[in-house]
């Protein structure tokens, strides 16, 4: 599933992970990243790609016996093209479509095998297609390889590079037992308030519409705080706010709605509502709703 990623702390993380296995073969890791880190944060499946670069990391460093591996990638015609380049033992180009095949290897000539357990790089391959790139090999016998991969540049707004890239954020304990439930059917809002709570360190239960939205909130006693969309495909927002207050009142609900006329904050108050924030929501006014109820 894509979610919003800091793409130079991802890459820095998968170094970090392999890097005891490098220094162990002396093997130096360079990074070249195109993008600053303020400016990396992109929407793609963390975890495919994750596997990839992981995937392509550890060959690489399996097959480098001396040298130094450059892990990177750069912007070209609206797609992020990564590389993972080698000092290692190559690959004959005879082999360079084979290696992409489940359980085949390129084991003729060195003796060695390319691909660990021959799935690695056929795994690799189906999800970079899965997340709409390509996936290619440039190499001779001998002279080390330098794998590519594309996946679609899709930008971010304003909005999510602050979370990411905020480092003036400092987060205040929020009670353990806290929870927020958040009912929005609108993905884009769903995936921006996932990523905040995840940065303020607040759980989250997410409800795609107001049946759902009982349905949590009458199972988790632990709810600390409601977030609401007051305009949901089957119930009138309100409603679904006075249902709740009826089974706890001291549970804080705030309505949050694409109106932001004048005297929308005192009508959600008027019918039940704690507060109002109108959308599009921004992480710093998301912060004060939960530093106040919280």
């Amino acid at each position: 599933t894509p979610i919003y990623l800091n793409l130079n702390r991802c890459i820095d993380k998968i170094i970090e992970t392999n890097a005891n296995i490098a220094e162990e073969k002396s093997v130096k890791v360079f990074v070249k990243n195109a993008l600053t880190d303020d400016d990396s944060v992109i929407f793609a499946d963390e975890t495919k790609l994750v596997q990839v670069l992981t995937n392509l990391l550890s060959n690489a460093i399996k097959f480098t016996a001396k040298g130094h591996i450059t892990i990177g990638y750069f912007i070209k015609n609206g797609f992020i093209e990564f590389f993972i380049e080698d000092t290692g033992i190559g690959i004959d180009p005879e082999y360079h479509k084979m290696i992409f095949d489940r359980f085949s290897q390129a084991k003729k000539q060195s003796g060695k095998l390319y691909g660990g357990t021959g799935l690695g790089l056929s795994i690799s391959k189906a999800f970079v297609e899965k997340m709409g790139g390509e996936i290619w090999v440039q190499s001779e016998k001998n002279r080390g390889a330098t794998f590519y991969f594309t996946i679609p540049f899709v930008k971010t707004d304003e909005n999510y590079k602050k979370i990411f890239n905020d480092r003036s954020i400092v987060v205040k304990p929020f009670k353990k037992e806290s929870v927020l439930l958040l009912v929005e059917d609108e993905n884009s809002n769903y995936l921006f308030i996932k990523e905040v709570v995840k940065v303020l360190k607040v759980e989250l239960l997410h409800a795609w519409n107001g049946k759902e939205a009982m349905e949590l909130y009458e199972q988790h006693p632990e709810i600390g705080m409601v977030f609401l969309d007051i305009k949901l495909p089957d119930v009138n927002g309100y409603d679904l706010v006075k249902k709740m207050k009826k089974i706890n009142k001291n549970i804080p609900i705030i309505a949050q709605t694409a109106y932001a006329f004048s005297g929308e904050r005192e009508k959600a108050i008027s019918r039940g509502c704690d507060d109002y924030i109108s959308k599009p929501m921004r992480m710093d006014n998301i912060r004060k709703m939960f530093e106040k109820y919280l």
